[in-house]
């Protein structure tokens, strides 16, 4: 009797501290900051970003609240890691606040969650335990401007991610091609892992999150098939190794025909060997049948840090064959490579407003520009960069124009 009042009374005491109120989350952008990490092994440590064991300390205090909590109410469960994350494709919907219930009991506020971003990281849950999330507009005020709630309770002992995604009205944007329901809704990552078997390595799977895609298979070029099929809301089967400090190259292709959906080319960083992480398809195939809505891409979501998009590789469309043209590739040349001091490169089109941009591995945009109004059949197609001031490495150099746009790696030395 008295264990029960004691436990009464701490559940009183956290249940106040937890009530709801306002308070800044750090919001992680893709391309931007880092997701924070709670790992059971301290020894993993070493494979982090160096600041990935002290950045956002204080991020998330309501939701360690919500694993106190819920070992209270279920003092015997079993425990596993879950991290939550924002995909959404509604460009109604940019920015969105997230309301956390414990059974009846409010537990936490994850506020101004913009699309694509993880909102929650990876924090321990105990089994047995219903979670419920409940979405509304960004700056609400209240749970009852929540437009969307769904409770799961997990009941194996298991690490998995949790993915907002979906439209709020559908009826304004293209139907799914294979007719999976567009609603908002929580897709769940079963048994994910969030640390690679080797520690040189980055393994991942793909989560199909693009709305108007069809089923699709996912290709590493010159390598392993990483998803075979999948549809919206989909996961792969199986993880797949990446090599941790080397470019690759990843097609996207239409199941039913094989078609090219896209290609994006990246490189995982070396602070992430020893992780797990996802592959995320998301935005719009069609972007004209769905107006206001962001490009396909491909993002790179690890267990722990930056998440970034892929960069595309090609849209010229252009056929090799093409009278009075030298190739299909917008970039024809680049050279040297690997580039000391300059690189150079050269059209294989003539195109007008030609702007080549450098960009890191990560896609953020170096302010290293080559710009011409016009290059012509008859004049010089050929452009150079000063990359003498950047740091040893791979990045990627994207030429954008009239005739649709190029990318190509290329490595800098010294």
């Amino acid at each position: 009797c008295r264990g029960a009042i004691a436990r009464r009374a701490i559940l009183s005491s956290a249940i106040d501290s937890l009530a709801f109120r306002p308070r800044e989350v750090d919001r992680t952008r893709l391309n931007a900051d880092t997701f924070r990490s709670t790992p059971s092994d301290s020894t993993q440590m070493d494979n982090f970003p160096p600041t990935d064991s002290t950045r956002h300390a204080d991020r998330l205090p309501a939701m360690v609240g919500f694993v106190l909590l819920a070992g209270l109410l279920v003092p015997d469960a079993a425990a596993q890691m879950v991290q939550g994350a924002y995909a959404g494709n509604d460009p109604t919907l940019p920015v969105i606040d997230v309301y956390y219930y414990v059974g009846p009991i409010p537990v936490g506020k994850t506020e101004d969650v913009t699309s694509a971003e993880v909102s929650v990281d990876f924090i321990e849950v105990p089994s047995g335990v219903a979670i419920t999330a409940s979405v509304a507009e960004g700056n609400s005020t209240s749970v009852s401007e929540a437009f969307f709630s769904e409770t799961i309770t997990i009941d194996s002992d298991t690490n998995f991610v949790q993915i907002v995604n979906g439209l709020r009205n559908p009826a304004g944007f293209a139907a799914n091609p294979d007719g999976r329901s567009l609603d908002i809704a929580v897709h769940q990552l079963d048994n994910v892992k969030r640390f690679a078997a080797h520690p040189d390595s980055f393994e991942v799977i793909v989560y199909h999150g693009s709305t108007d895609a069809p089923g699709v298979d996912v290709t590493l070029r010159g390598g392993a098939q990483l998803a075979s099929g999948i549809m919206y809301g989909d996961r792969s089967p199986s993880y797949i190794t990446l090599n941790a400090g080397e470019p690759f190259t990843v097609d996207v292709t239409r199941t039913s025909d094989a078609a090219l959906l896209g290609s994006y080319v990246g490189l995982i960083p070396s602070g992430y060997a020893g992780r797990a992480g996802f592959l995320a398809l998301r935005g719009f195939v069609d972007t004209t049948a769905n107006p206001g809505g962001s490009d396909f891409v491909v993002t790179v979501v690890p267990s722990s840090g930056s998440a970034f998009d892929l960069m595309p590789e090609s849209t010229t469309g252009l056929a090799d064959d093409e009278p009075g043209e030298l190739g299909g590739r917008l970039i024809q040349e680049l050279y040297p490579n690997p580039a000391t001091g300059t690189v150079n490169f050269r059209l294989g089109v003539a195109a007008e407003n030609v702007e080549a941009q450098v960009y890191d591995i990560l896609g953020r945009r170096l302010g290293l520009a080559d710009s011409r109004p016009r290059y012509t059949a008859g004049s010089s197609r050929d452009g150079l960069i000063d990359v003498s001031a950047l740091a040893p490495g791979v990045y990627l150099l994207k030429v954008v124009s009239t005739r649709g746009f190029d990318t190509r790696q290329f490595v800098v030395g010294r």
